[in-house]
């Protein structure tokens, strides 16, 4: 039995001292299982739980050796005691239904150093309003939101309740545990988007630029992605002429698609490099600026980048959302909205990209973090702005 749980425990050395962050790690690892046939589904199971959760502790044990900073990491994250723990480290109590301060309590009675602020990676850079408390909530997986469209309120609550998946709802929010597959239950994108639960929220600030703009407004996604914000957006303000873009051709075909099951039809698509020109198209009334960021808001879902993001990594993208900025806001008529989006925690996508955005004549209306850390969410950055009219 031990042998057996050595050996997922060698594994996860061997992909951790291989994996240099270059790509996602779920990447990564599948490539790996695929050289490496002889693992079955539960040991590529085992192998990858050890390894998330040694991702999931950030550079907090990082005087230790993998194997120990792996044990020492499943010990602190998990929900339930482990067998690998109960079997390579039976002196370790059991305290997997403990608070976490009781585990750490432990950890620095048996002379292990413990240094909170060393988890989640330049901490020093974090938005004001971050606490600790949010540093820590990287240790549990955040849940699975869906957000229901008009119409399909009472559906969705009946599908699910037949198709016997647990589920929590607040209004059209509903709560899941992650990893649940609704797909078998619910037509996603018509019926529901997969949207985080802060996700949602910012389209609070877009019902505010919809009240101040004319009737119809004519409305630019400039990054759009797949377009998750867009059928907010529509959703929110069906009458408005939607214009969407993105520099990455193959995620706007998947926004086509998107588009398609979710019954949006009127629209124009265009690629656009924002990092090197500004397009040749009319001024619009609303401009949506859900910029490339770190995505450090939700790392709970990808905690590899807790132990691989520098300040180059930051100040890179700081770089790429002001050339996409100063090619993008030409494009809004004076007097025009602008919402300003990040999935980012620091500081320096956040309130200092908007003091940078005040620099270039507009007006700051509000802004602020959503934060999802108390509710097992990501947490997104989002700033409304009026462009000046002189």
């Amino acid at each position: 039995m031990n042998g057996r749980y050595y050996s997922y425990l060698n594994t996860a050395v061997i992909l951790l001292s291989q994996y240099d962050g270059s790509l996602p790690f779920h990447h990564f690892i599948r490539q790996f299982f695929r050289e490496h046939p002889k693992h079955g589904s539960r040991d590529r199971k085992s192998i990858a739980s050890l390894c998330y959760a040694c991702f999931r502790t950030g550079n907090l044990f990082q005087e230790y050796d993998l194997p120990t900073r792996i044990l020492l990491s499943v010990y602190l994250v998990q929900e339930k005691q482990e067998q690998i723990i109960s079997l390579l480290r039976p002196e370790w109590p059991d305290l997997s239904h403990a608070q976490l301060h009781e585990r750490l309590d432990f950890l620095r009675s048996i002379g292990i150093s413990v240094d909170l602020s060393r988890l989640f990676p330049l901490s020093d850079r974090l938005s004001p309003s971050i606490r600790e408390s949010f540093i820590t909530s990287h240790i549990q997986q955040p849940r699975l939101f869906l957000r229901i469209r008009p119409g399909y309120e009472d559906i969705v609550s009946e599908k699910l309740f037949r198709a016997g998946i647990p589920f929590n709802r607040s209004g059209t929010r509903v709560e899941l545990a992650n990893g649940t597959d609704v797909s078998q239950a619910l037509e996603i994108d018509k019926e529901v988007v997969i949207q985080d639960m802060n996700a949602q929220r910012t389209g609070e600030l877009m019902q505010r630029a919809v009240a101040a703009s004319p009737a119809n407004p004519l409305v630019w996604d400039a990054c759009a992605a797949s377009g998750g914000k867009s059928i907010l957006l529509h959703d929110i303000s069906p009458e408005s002429s939607l214009i969407v873009s993105d520099v990455r051709t193959s995620i706007l075909e998947n926004l086509k698609k998107r588009f398609s099951a979710a019954g949006i039809s009127d629209y124009q698509l265009f690629r656009a490099d924002l990092e090197r020109e500004t397009p040749n198209m009319p001024q619009v009334d609303i401009l949506l600026a859900d910029v490339p960021c770190s995505g450090s808001g939700t790392w709970g879902r990808t905690p590899e980048y807790l132990q691989n993001f520098t300040d180059k990594d930051l100040d890179r993208y700081v770089r790429l959302q002001q050339r996409i900025l100063q090619h993008a806001l030409p494009l809004l008529r004076p007097g025009g909205q602008l919402i300003y989006m990040t999935c980012s925690v620091y500081a320096a996508e956040n309130e200092e990209q908007v003091a940078f955005i005040q620099q270039k004549g507009f007006r700051l209306q509000m802004s602020g973090l959503f934060e999802g850390w108390q509710n097992q969410a990501d947490s997104l950055y989002g700033a409304w702005l009026t462009k000046n009219i002189t």
